[in-house]
């Protein structure tokens, strides 16, 4: 019986510690949750998580209207018309090469878009020199350089392709500023190839020219 009540005994302390065991988590889980309620530190993370939320729904919309600025289309122009070369020729005769003004008293600029090299062979008198790439990447600045003549006449080499461009340009420029009609942008026809062709003789209308430049040209 002895022996019986010692075993009883252990199996008793036994059944105590193994429950004490399993039930020492939750006491502790317990004391935790009501030493740090979940609602205080839930609350602070779900605001913070809003925030974030918000701050970056701000940014993208932020980013999307920028991207839509940006993409917004050029002002539409009606494409410039050719000038004749003969037209400035009589020009520059009558009012000189600082394009003090063309037919009916009207002042003029002439802008050459083409590149370094390629002014060396010659240039019409008094021709602005900025190359394309600067005409089509600032406009506005050009604009504020040639606002206070009445004509601007655009070239490059044939004014087929960098001439049309810069003067398209120069237009939408004037457009967006509202300032359209207050010029007239022209194209010379044939460019400067056609122009020296012509009038490469004439130190009036032509110069810096160099004969071995030109020389396949002729």
């Amino acid at each position: 019986m002895e022996h019986l009540h010692v075993v009883l005994c252990r199996g008793l302390i036994r059944t105590r510690l193994i429950g004490a065991r399993c039930l020492l988590p939750l006491l502790v889980a317990q004391r935790l949750r009501h030493r740090f309620p979940l609602r205080n530190v839930s609350r602070p993370l779900i605001t913070a998580q809003k925030q974030q939320t918000q701050q970056r729904s701000r940014g993208t919309s932020s980013s999307m209207d920028q991207q839509q600025q940006q993409q917004q289309p050029a002002p539409s122009v009606p494409p410039p018309e050719f000038l004749d070369p003969s037209v400035l020729a009589r020009w520059i005769k009558e009012r000189g090469s600082g394009g003090g003004g063309g037919a009916g008293g009207s002042s003029f600029a002439v802008v050459d878009v083409r590149d370094d090299d390629e002014v060396l062979g010659g240039n019409i008198p008094g021709a602005r020199h900025i190359v394309a790439r600067t005409v089509a990447d600032k406009p506005e600045s050009v604009v504020q350089t040639l606002g206070a003549v009445d004509n601007v006449v655009f070239h490059c080499r044939l004014s087929q392709v960098r001439g049309p461009r810069s003067a398209i340009a120069y237009k939408r420029a004037l457009a967006a500023q509202g300032e359209i009609d207050k010029q007239q942008v022209w194209i010379l026809r044939g460019g400067f190839e056609r122009w020296q062709a012509l009038y490469r003789a004439d130190k009036d209308l032509t110069e810096n020219y160099d004969e071995e430049l030109w020389k396949d040209y002729h």
